[in-house]
């Protein structure tokens, strides 16, 4: 077995291993639901971070999965741990009544979380074999371009999201995405949602072409800090689709 697979193979029994001792801790009641939460939320950012450092800065799918699976699903846990959610596994949204699940239940689906990052990771750490990536030189001569399109299409992005922020607010909040999302649409001028799709595209083509890694450090900033308005929304979804 070669060091790399060895590496990889240490990695994923580690997890599981961590996975196994809280399951254990919980059953024994030494593991409360609350640093249950915390764990599941550690045991996602590891793994985000480690398929950022072993799949060539995020240049591979399984970056973009577990970034969603931790954004989409673990959202509530990372602001439990940093002290912005007070009930991470209350039931809210979409809910005539708010309710709590039961600890039981609680635990069920942390676990599934937890698995579920883990069988995404595993796999993909276990068979990647970094390869060279093709000359990227006749493309670069387009780059100016690319953060012309970039930049001119940025404010509209960071309008469309606010706007869709500030209707929602006046008009139902989170669940308008769900009960009338044409109607939110219309709430922005066709003309700016048409300019704020050029964005993602050129943005991942940006990010793949570019070997500065200012430039690419300042793109990715600008981007992120546009899309996530609509995490003021509660629509988590939004960063990573562009219409």
């Amino acid at each position: 077995m070669s060091l790399g697979k060895l590496t990889a193979a240490v990695e994923i029994l580690v997890f599981f291993s961590v996975v196994a001792v809280g399951v254990l801790c919980f059953l024994m009641d030494w593991l409360t639901p609350n640093g249950a939460v915390v764990l599941t939320a550690l045991l996602l950012v590891s793994l985000v971070l480690l398929s950022w450092k072993h799949f060539d800065q995020g240049r591979h799918p399984c970056f973009l999965f577990l970034c969603a699976l931790l954004l989409l699903q673990g959202g509530r846990l990372l602001t439990y741990s940093i002290g912005s959610e007070p009930d991470p596994m209350r039931v809210r949204v979409l809910a005539p009544y708010p309710f709590n699940v039961s600890r039981d239940e609680a635990g069920l689906v942390l676990l599934c979380l937890a698995l579920s990052a883990i069988c995404i990771y595993a796999p993909s750490r276990w068979n990647y074999t970094p390869t060279p990536a093709p000359s990227d030189k006749p493309v670069t001569k387009y780059l100016p371009y690319l953060y012309f399109l970039f930049y001119a299409s940025l404010p509209a992005l960071a309008f469309k999201n606010y706007q869709y922020y500030e209707y929602a607010q006046q008009h139902g909040g989170y669940a308008l995405l769900f009960l009338n999302h044409a109607e939110l649409a219309a709430a922005v001028p066709f003309i700016i949602r048409a300019a704020q799709a050029v964005t993602l595209p050129v943005y991942i083509a940006i990010f793949v072409f570019e070997r500065r890694r200012m430039a690419l450090y300042i793109t990715t900033i600008l981007y992120f800090a546009g899309a996530s308005l609509v995490l003021l929304l509660g629509q988590r979804g939004g960063l990573f689709a562009w219409c």
